[in-house]
């Protein structure tokens, strides 16, 4: 019994003492740093372990404004002591604003649209002026970025306005397609590429990472129904750009992974939770929490390229 005591007495010093590096390097406050920390971490997380202690990792999410995306921002602020990046089509959305007063020095917020080049341009540029201020030793030249989120996507409501996910090809609207293309694809392709130069790195350092939020319906191979053609065909066109770019950013000690989230409880899932099993509709905190020990803990050098579920189990292109 004592014995049970002490070790759960040492992975509770464990986690403070993480959280303490963590809040330390927000904002150089050295008082009670125990009791902003039990104060500060939402319920939710208070049992996750901290991903990354070290203050020089770069993260970007895009984009990080609600959901799946908002929630990566959130634990990697409270996770781990890193810079994180917040892509965002409004640079006032309140979740971001109080995220950003809370964690002040630690978190950037940039502006994009994701529809247009010379925004997706001018979000790079920001980036890399962020990145190139924390230059570490190694670096030669720019800064990095150490994990890049891409997680942007665009599913329907089968309204006029949004005709996705289709039934039939019948069904399927040009605008919507090459629309969907464009967020759910294109996007993705653009940012890894202005970042690309930030991802690469010494094959002797910590390697960096693309992560492309996925889906199960983009696998070719595990299509069984049908359906849903807009946002399947731009779901598996992902992650074959995930398994190309893989083979290149390899040769620079970076990889690339798909990942699928399962169905989670967002804007983009709720118009089709009505036949979802409560125990296959996962909260945002529990799919991201997954997610992120897949990409932390388990991929290796030899994992580019392939597409993972949220527990970590492999699916078929």
């Amino acid at each position: 019994m004592i014995r049970v005591l002490i070790l759960v007495a040492y992975s509770f010093g464990m986690m403070i003492t993480g959280f303490k590096i963590c809040l330390r390097a927000t904002n150089g406050y050295t008082g009670n740093m125990t009791t902003i920390m039990m104060s500060s971490i939402p319920s939710a997380y208070s049992d996750l372990p901290v991903l990354n202690d070290s203050p020089d990792y770069n993260y970007v999410v895009s984009t990080a404004s609600r959901g799946i995306g908002l929630e990566f921002a959130k634990q990697l602020l409270f996770r781990t002591c890193g810079h994180v990046i917040c892509f965002s089509r409004c640079a006032e959305v309140p979740a971001l604003k109080e995220l950003e007063n809370k964690f002040g020095s630690r978190m950037s917020i940039v502006p994009i649209d994701l529809e247009s080049q010379g925004s997706i341009d001018n979000a790079i540029s920001q980036v890399g002026a962020i990145c190139d201020q924390r230059k570490v030793e190694w670096i030669k030249g720019s800064g990095k970025v150490d994990v890049l989120f891409n997680v942007a996507a665009l599913l329907g409501d089968q309204s006029e306005s949004a005709p996705g996910p289709e039934r039939s090809v019948l069904d399927v609207e040009r605008w919507w397609l090459e629309k969907s293309m464009q967020v759910n694809l294109i996007s993705h392709i653009m940012v890894t590429k202005g970042l690309s130069p930030y991802l690469k790195r010494p094959r002797d350092v910590q390697m960096g990472k693309v992560v492309n939020l996925s889906a199960r319906v983009g696998s070719i191979g595990d299509n069984g129904l049908g359906g849903w053609l807009s946002y399947r065909c731009t779901k598996s066109a992902l992650n074959q750009f995930t398994k190309t770019v893989s083979l290149e950013l390899k040769r620079a000690n970076c990889i690339a992974i798909s990942i699928h989230p399962g169905t989670t409880d967002t804007d983009l899932s709720k118009p089709f939770q009505k036949n979802v099993k409560p125990a296959k509709l996962f909260s945002t905190e529990f799919s991201v929490s997954q997610m992120l020990d897949v990409v932390f803990n388990q991929i290796e050098k030899d994992d580019g390229g392939k597409f993972y579920a949220y527990d970590g189990s492999e699916i078929e292109y």
